[in-house]
């Protein structure tokens, strides 16, 4: 149902059948899945580790250190413990979501075990001209998509506060670029008229670096065939990404 964006459909309740409480299946979980010495644990081990390099798949950042219910087990007893509900997440992630769950198709967020935004270009970064300069991250899905695709990515993108966090990252990636500009001039630079460009090596470089999410909703923020300019201090000033 995830990838028919409909799991604001799914019913909510306590219990299930009368027979089995909602307690009682969170109990379960904690005693047999995520307790260190459940029967289950080698499950919980296998979902954790089951992300490349451990990368959380909802922010593309953190390390990955606990699953987090896509449909929270507060709200959704049948879920508590089915694995495809269970997805890797980092600390921040994990609390960032809480309990949410979607009323409308339109509040949901994306999931990286069905859901994949990967075909087109959703996600966009512009450099700004400031000093030190910095990068401001935006949503801006294709105007041909769907009103419920535009709004989950989005809301994806809101629920874990990707804008600050994919701004402070590159905003190190920026400070890592200089140094290594500025101390490599030789190697990293070729004189145009006009000013310096970064060689297709450093743009490569630069472009793999700035790839903030996983290979489960990848939006990678490449840097295009070529950046406009370098300023005279080495700094990154102004990059087509996208």
């Amino acid at each position: 149902m995830a990838a028919l964006r409909c799991l604001n459909l799914i019913e909510r309740r306590d219990s299930i059948e009368g027979q089995v409480s909602l307690a009682e299946m969170k109990d379960l979980y904690k005693r047999s899945l995520s307790s260190r010495t459940g029967i289950a644990r080698d499950i919980y081990d296998e979902l954790v580790s089951s992300v490349p390099y451990r990368t959380c798949p909802l922010c593309g950042v953190g390390v990955v250190s606990t699953l987090d219910h896509h449909l929270p087990q507060s709200q959704y007893i049948d879920f508590v413990v089915t694995p495809i509900n269970l997805v890797p997440a980092c600390a921040d992630c994990n609390k960032a979501k809480l309990a949410r769950y979607p009323r409308l198709a339109e509040e949901q967020t994306i999931h990286p075990y069905f859901e994949c935004f990967t075909e087109e270009t959703w996600l966009f970064a512009e450099v700004l001209h400031v000093s030190p300069p910095a990068v401001r991250f935006s949503v801006n899905p294709p105007p041909h998509w769907n009103d419920i695709d535009r709004a989950i990515v989005r809301r994806h993108f809101t629920t874990f506060k990707l804008a600050s966090l994919f701004t402070s990252n590159a905003a190190s990636e920026l400070s890592d670029l200089r140094f290594h500009l500025v101390q490599r001039p030789a190697e990293n630079l070729t004189s145009i008229p006009g000013g310096p460009l970064p060689t297709q090596r450093s743009v490569r470089t630069i472009g793999l670096r700035t790839s903030v999410f996983s290979r489960y909703l990848r939006a990678d923020l490449q840097v295009v065939k070529r950046t406009t300019f370098l300023s005279d201090e080495g700094w990154l000033t102004k990059a087509a990404l996208r």
